[in-house]
């Protein structure tokens, strides 16, 4: 092997994607190790579990610019805390030597002479091992990632970096923070807890991120009394042309007024999945989602959303049935979307949909509500959490929207969440779907006795 060029070494290390194969060519021979080596950094990066041994390659990194650029994909955990001590190894015999140097290096690098407070506290977290601040640091040189994966519910030392890269400043003052990362998933892990908003808000200011993924997530409700285009954590400060966001999946989120915050800064938002949910051990009700405001916010984009589908989880449906007094606003049906021209796959609750066809319009009109409101442009339609007492008025207004297929000559599915509802009453629709070449669905829903009348009502 030492005898191949160094042209041919590099190809067969572009080709190997197995990390230890490559580990262990790297250790075959110096020659090898210095044409490989870039290589192991190339792909993904794990550094889930944070050691004290992981300090000299972080330290490494900062100092070695070319490496760091490798790092295409990076997946971190924290705890909340000092490191551990399960993780240090009493025969672990880490070089820390050259830790302090590197520590003023990297917080003159970070901070400027003004932020000497929060300078002096970095120092101690650093100095006491505390992962969420080594990790941190590790994010800073890491300029070529593609795609980050993160989380933990106490975030204040990644959200201080991250809003840092959000208002270009130091050390994001130069160029544009991590010009090529475009997928960003923020999963919580283990027990109860869950994210905070406002570790993910700083990446709707980053120049290249499209797609923003979790879940487990605690929404920070902005000012009630004040709402502003700008998320509740961002600044006046940050300079951009738009957010280049075009894909938002949420799962688990807690306290959910929609996210509203989020998709007021987007523009040309193209796919919408959130599912909102109540922590199993919150007594409180104090933020709910308001369908109006939700679908109010999603105006903007009428010539860019391509699919919505918003459902809520047993949780909060629990909350729901528990609840004795009305709460029109979890219920509340969402407006039209005839104008919205791009939407091609929409999955919404029955409950916010009533407002398209309420009983007594439908009484009174041999018309379809559903044709009235729905945009020719879809594709797919289905329908969550149906209310058993307007269970044959919607599959009436679903028969219309199959049979007038000039209004929707591209409507390919139907798909109705089955609940506690009688599939035996949806034979005719299966038929007529099947007549007319569209696809018909029954998909699994949790059973749960669910929503009066009186709260869909207007």
């Amino acid at each position: 092997m030492d005898r191949l060029p160094a042209e041919l070494i590099r190809l067969i290390g572009e080709h190997i994607q197995d990390r230890r194969t490559l580990l262990a060519l790297v250790r075959c021979s110096r020659r090898l190790h210095a044409v490989l080596e870039p290589f192991l950094y190339e792909f993904h990066l794990d550094m889930n579990s944070f050691y004290v041994h992981d300090i000299p390659f972080i330290i490494r990194l900062w100092h070695r610019p070319d490496l760091a650029r490798r790092v295409r994909s990076l997946d971190i955990c924290w705890a909340d805390g000092p490191v551990e001590d399960d993780y240090f190894d009493p025969e672990d015999a880490t070089d820390l030597s050259g830790m302090e140097e590197f520590i003023e290096e990297a917080l003159e690098v970070i901070f400027t002479p003004e932020e000497e407070e929060f300078r002096s506290q970095w120092r101690e977290y650093l100095q006491d091992f505390y992962d969420e601040a080594w990790l941190a640091v590790l994010l800073v040189p890491l300029t070529r990632l593609k795609s980050l994966e993160l989380g933990y519910e106490d975030s204040e030392l990644m959200s201080q970096v991250l809003n840092k890269a959000a208002k270009r400043e130091r050390p994001f003052h130069e160029s544009a923070p991590f010009p090529f990362l475009r997928d960003v998933n923020a999963v919580y892990r283990w027990g109860d807890g869950g994210i905070k908003s406002d570790l993910i808000t700083p990446f709707f200011y980053f120049p290249a991120v499209r797609s923003i993924s979790g879940s487990h997530i605690w929404e920070i409700p902005a000012d009630s009394d004040s709402r502003t285009e700008e998320p509740a954590s961002s600044s006046s400060s940050v300079q951009h042309q738009s957010c280049p966001i075009r894909n938002i999946t949420l799962r688990k989120v807690w306290d959910c007024r929609g996210m509203l915050d989020w998709l007021a800064v987007c523009e040309g938002l193209k796919h919408i999945y959130i599912e909102i949910s109540r922590h199993r051990d919150d007594s409180n009700n104090q933020t709910i989602f308001n369908g109006t405001r939700f679908y109010q916010a999603l105006l903007p984009f009428k010539r860019t959303l391509e699919s919505l589908d918003v459902e809520y989880d047993i949780y909060y449906k629990r909350r729901l049935e528990a609840t004795l007094a009305n709460i029109p606003e979890d219920n509340a049906p969402f407006g039209s979307f005839k104008d919205f021209s791009a939407l091609q796959h929409m999955t919404v609750r029955h409950a916010h949909l009533m407002r398209l066809f309420p009983p007594d319009l439908l009484a009174a009109s041999n018309e379809s509500q559903l044709v009235k409101m729905l945009p020719g442009s879809l594709r797919s339609f289905g329908v969550r959490d149906i209310l058993r007492i307007f269970y044959p008025d919607l599959l009436s207004e679903l028969s219309y929207l199959v049979k007038d297929r000039v209004p929707f000559p591209q409507l390919e599915e139907l798909s109705l969440y089955r609940g506690n509802i009688d599939p035996e009453l949806a034979q005719p629709l299966q038929l007529e779907c099947k007549a007319r070449g569209v696809g018909f669905f029954w998909l699994r829903q949790a059973n749960i006795q669910y929503i009066r009348y009186c709260d869909v009502r207007d």
